[in-house]
């Protein structure tokens, strides 16, 4: 489970703003020399997806 806070709320209001609101995408990226890292992008919903919490802004 993530919790997103108010600041980050904020944040991804301000981003959206002049924008079609998107899914965002949290996944354990597992590129590059440093390890797995969490990562978030613009993403569609996939019919494999087992949970998608939509915030409306």
């Amino acid at each position: 489970m993530f919790t997103v806070t108010e600041k980050a709320q904020k944040e991804i209001k301000a981003f959206f703003q002049d924008k079609e609101i998107q899914p965002i995408r949290i996944f354990l990226n597992q590129s590059g020399c440093c390890g797995s890292q969490m990562a978030m992008s613009l993403d569609e919903k996939m019919g494999s997806d087992d949970a998608l919490k939509y915030i409306i802004l």
